[in-house]
């Protein structure tokens, strides 16, 4: 393992730590450190389910790139930006994964060497937890 791979995977590793101080089930992919699963993500009053599960897909140069997008489940009442068929953006669409598409604006994704006081997984999910309620406060 090179160093930066070590640093990725110490990274990551911390970084699902904290992810389970705020979800009471959270897996990841222990040896490659190349998916998080987040278990019944609540969604605000408006969705046609009360929680989803959630998937990151994380990047080979994380933290520097954030995951891009997020899995969810399929059949959610999400109005744009759900791709629930399988395409380059969903390669899993022939299983029970949504893509929705949401991400940080340019420059605005910013790790920091210390994991807590930059941005990171916690952060992101906080980013699509925000992202849920501007979508039922919108109407759609």
């Amino acid at each position: 393992m090179e160093a930066s791979d070590s640093l990725r995977a110490r990274r990551v590793d911390e970084e699902v730590r904290l992810l389970q101080g705020w979800f009471e089930r959270v897996e990841y992919d222990a040896a490659g450190r190349n998916w998080v699963l987040v278990y019944d993500v609540p969604l605000p009053a408006g969705f046609n389910r009360p929680s989803t599960h959630a998937l990151l897909l994380i990047p080979a140069e994380y933290p520097e790139v954030p995951p891009d997008g997020l899995f969810v489940d399929k059949g959610l009442n999400l109005p744009e930006h759900y791709v629930q068929q399988q395409s380059h953006n969903n390669p899993f669409g022939n299983k029970s994964w949504a893509w929705l598409c949401a991400h940080f604006d340019g420059n605005s994704w910013r790790p920091a060497a210390d994991v807590g006081s930059g941005d990171n997984l916690v952060t992101l999910m906080g980013l699509y937890t925000t992202i849920f309620h501007e979508i039922r406060k919108q109407g759609k």
